[in-house]
């Protein structure tokens, strides 16, 4: 912890924070788009559940082009701050993929099941 004693918080996260900005971003555009969107593009397709996702997901990717072509060299929050908005979006993307699939494939109708799912 000596390191970190009178530093800003900016010069302790440019430490941790890796170099290039630029290829973790195109990652995280790679891995959540095809993760996420698809599931909800192949039948049945129902589109309550792409309703639900594509404002986080539309979000996300402008986002995501803002921080690879304007952002990059500048403080790395703003990267940190991308990189937590793409995780609580992939969580609950992830979270409405279960419920589709659950839902159409397995048949399980119950709310409990819902409510589980949300509690995990």
């Amino acid at each position: 912890m000596e390191k970190y004693h009178g530093k800003s918080t900016e010069q302790i996260i440019q430490k941790l924070m890796p170099g290039s900005v630029r290829s973790s971003v195109v990652m995280i555009w790679v891995v959540i788009n095809f993760m996420i969107l698809t599931p909800f593009l192949f039948p049945p397709t129902f589109t309550i559940y792409l309703y639900v996702i594509l404002p986080f997901i539309s979000i996300a990717n402008i986002w995501g082009v803002w921080v690879f072509f304007y952002k990059p060299n500048e403080p790395r929050s703003v990267h940190i701050l991308y990189n937590g908005f793409m995780g609580l979006t992939f969580s609950f993307g992830s979270f409405i993929v279960i419920q589709k699939i659950a839902y159409t494939f397995i048949k399980i109708e119950t709310p409990l099941f819902f409510i589980v799912t949300f509690l995990l």
